[in-house]
């Protein structure tokens, strides 16, 4: 399996091949990073799910950037658009 910096890569995690490595063993360290990786996706979506409650219970924007820690207006609240249902 050839290595590559592109940042295209359309690998995923059943394709890492552990003998393709110049380490003796990597698959611990590599588990650590897949699974780092799956809870830093489950926490940004509990984060718009909670962001989401709070806009649908009525709760101000600037009130929602300060629980962010950014500033109400800029594009970092614009991650967490209000929804129209």
């Amino acid at each position: 399996m050839a290595t590559t910096t592109d940042s295209t890569d359309a690998r995923g995690p059943g394709d890492l091949d552990p003998l393709g490595s110049t380490s003796v063993d990597n698959t611990e360290r590599m588990c650590r990073i897949i699974a780092a990786r799956a809870a830093v996706d489950a926490s940004n979506a509990e984060l718009r799910a909670a962001v989401h409650a709070a806009r649908e219970a009525g709760d101000s924007c600037a009130m929602i950037a300060a629980a962010l820690d950014t500033a109400r207006g800029t594009s970092s609240l614009d991650e967490y658009p209000p929804t129209t249902s």
